[in-house]
């Protein structure tokens, strides 16, 4: 073997030429001696190649490679092969080796994964990855699929790779192909919803009792969702873009029972108070509670009735029209959880007028949650609140800790940036629907204090300022580091910041070679 084709064969296990290893073999088989080590050395590779096999296999991301290890397909693969040749007993045993090391499965094709099952022997088909703890899929419709037959090729599929390790089931995003849309229009059909599993979850409990991890996102139908109480181990949960109406009371109540719950995401649109009941207690070893509720009664219930002293992150999608009062009913109830709380986020939509309180009164329970690290506070309407540039002062201070603040303010001026840089050292995220422009036409840049403030991403409509140029300028000398711009962010006023960082690295530059 010339010395070129040696160096061009290398041994995947330790990136090392095959003809190493033969050198090494022959001398040992030479030395009566050696002979004795030859096993020893075979078992030290052996040794070596399992571990190496295990982080190989362990995570994966489509099927193919599992497909290349089976057994070869027979003359007839739409139906699973009930006995094993001899010829085939050798592709078995090593699709079984890699098939067993898996444990990480994330899966964005169905093509071909059908023809993976009617290839293995039926005998061998139940669990297909016995080691298998994760499930993540990523399912888009292929160019020819409709809703009924992605469902059945996924039933089929998924039964066979589920098994009692399993902890962790996710699907995610599934995107509808324009052949599917397109065929469906002409045809004078509505285009499919999404995958309906429903089948496939009666039979997920009987196969994979200790799961864990349970998340279905849109265009998944599982249909009504009493079989949550068939996992008494789950911890987490994100059903939010399931059917409002297929979680009803009594699932709800389950799931407020099972102290083992620590994240909770859920659509609770088609509940009311007399569904859970005016007495309502639960969820007592939560973390994480995200809900979408349109019943007034209901959301205070379930805020009063939280019983988790660990709960860090809550957020709050209200449907219903909502005043500064229930706002700050909302707020105050929140106050008894300041000791652990860490991320807040409340969506209400059109605001009707209360004269009784000001917006900065609807907020003042939130100064008490000095541990927040993010606070999202967000109209569907768009609405804000009007707050001065003192108020900002006082929820800027409150918040020592925040890396994320999205609130729909409008009111404050230029200064306001100046509170937050001096109070939120960590922000890196900054929300605001508009300044406005008194006092900015006299406004000196130079007495702007030079804050160094590391934010990198702002929110500004800022819509009363023309002049953007000497805007960027003021917001430069406090957030010189910003890198992205949302919530309307007007590209002009981007561009200035990023040419002001461009110049001023440009300076430092030649100064440096000077």
């Amino acid at each position: 073997m010339s010395s070129s084709a040696a160096g061009s064969r290398r041994s995947p296990l330790l990136d090392m030429p095959t003809e190493l290893f033969y050198i090494i073999c022959r001398d040992v088989r030479a030395d009566k001696e050696g002979l004795k080590a030859l096993a020893s050395l075979a078992q030290t590779c052996h040794k070596l190649s399992s571990p190496a096999l295990d982080t190989l296999w362990e995570y994966m991301d489509r099927l193919e490679p599992l497909s290349r290890v089976a057994p070869k397909a027979g003359d007839n693969v739409t139906t699973w092969v009930e006995q094993v040749s001899p010829g085939q007993e050798a592709q078995l045993a090593r699709f079984t080796e890699y098939a067993s090391r898996i444990r990480v499965l994330t899966w964005d094709t169905l093509d071909g994964s059908l023809e993976l099952v009617t290839r293995v022997p039926k005998r061998s088909l139940r669990p297909l990855l016995p080691g298998l703890q994760e499930v993540i899929l990523d399912v888009p419709w292929t160019s020819q699929s409709t809703e009924d037959s992605s469902g059945e090729r996924l039933h089929i599929i998924l039964t066979f790779i589920v098994n009692p390790s399993l902890r962790v089931f996710r699907i995610g995003t599934i995107d509808l192909s324009e052949h599917v849309r397109e065929t469906a229009t002409a045809e004078g059909q509505q285009p499919p919803q999404g995958i309906n599993i429903a089948g496939f979850m009666r039979f997920l409990h009987l196969e994979a009792p200790f799961l864990e991890v349970l998340h279905f996102t849109e265009r998944i139908v599982c249909g009504p969702m009493h079989f949550i109480s068939n996992f008494p181990r789950l911890r987490d949960l994100d059903v939010v873009d399931q059917d409002p109406s297929h979680l009803d009371g009594a699932v709800f109540r389950m799931l407020s029972e099972n102290d083992r719950l620590r994240h909770a995401v859920l659509p609770l649109d088609n509940l009311k108070l007399r569904d859970v009941g005016a007495d309502w207690r639960g969820f007592a070893g939560l973390k994480t509670l995200h809900f979408r509720c349109d019943d007034r009664l209901l959301l205070f219930q379930i805020l009063a009735g939280l019983m988790s002293p660990h709960l860090a992150e809550i957020s709050v999608d209200m449907g219903a029209t909502t005043t500064f009062h229930d706002l700050h009913e909302i707020c105050a109830a929140l106050v008894r959880h300041k000791s652990t709380l860490r991320q807040l986020s409340l969506f209400y939509v059109t605001m009707e007028t209360d004269e009784s309180l000001s917006a900065m009164e609807f907020m003042e329970p939130l100064l008490e949650l000095r541990k927040l690290r993010s606070i999202t506070l967000a109209s569907h309407s768009r609405y804000a609140a009007t707050l001065t540039d003192a108020d900002i002062e006082k929820l800027a201070a409150a918040w020592p800790r925040a890396c994320l603040i999205d609130i729909p303010v409008i009111g404050p001026t230029v200064n306001c940036f100046v509170s937050f840089a001096r109070h939120c050292p960590d922000l890196d995220s900054l929300g605001l629907v508009d300044i406005t422009d008194e006092g900015f036409s006299e406004l000196d840049i130079e007495n702007i204090p030079s804050l160094g403030h590391p934010l990198r991403e702002l929110g500004l409509a800022c819509a009363d300022i023309e002049d953007l140029e000497k805007l960027a300028r003021a917001i430069d000398r406090i957030f010189p580091y910003i890198e992205y711009g949302y919530d309307h962010l007007p590209e002009e006023l981007l561009a200035s910041l990023h040419a002001l960082q461009t110049s001023r690295e440009s300076n430092a530059d030649s100064s440096a070679m000077l």
